[in-house]
């Protein structure tokens, strides 16, 4: 409990260094499985800013940004560990974009703008 405990609080400070012209984020956390899911945006889309954190203690997490589905491990697919994220400030940012889990119940940490 005390390493899920730590890397939620990492992938939350993660988010908390966003640049200040960024500092409002519409949130787009969620709770992944094995089965890849895209990232749920809601009514909005990333126009400026997009960080997706891995906020488990020990299950990877897999995303893709390139408009293909997340696969650990394959082509596009990047694999974050506990704590780690990755951040888009491209403009605008990847809006087709998914996720999965090393296995279930893979947290994340998500905001955008």
């Amino acid at each position: 409990m005390r390493l899920a405990v730590a890397a939620l609080a990492a992938a939350v400070a993660c988010l908390a260094q966003v640049p200040a012209w960024g500092q409002a984020l519409y949130p787009c956390s969620q709770t992944v499985s094995t089965a890849a899911a895209p990232v749920a945006f809601g009514t909005r889309a990333p126009l400026k800013y997009l960080e997706i954190c891995n906020a488990h203690a020990t299950n990877g997490l897999g995303v893709n940004a390139t408009g293909s589905v997340a696969v650990i491990g394959g082509a596009g697919t990047r694999t974050l560990t506990a704590g780690q994220c990755a951040v888009w400030t491209l403009s605008p940012p990847p809006t087709d974009v998914s996720i999965i889990g090393s296995a279930a119940s893979t947290t994340t940490a998500c905001g955008f703008r």
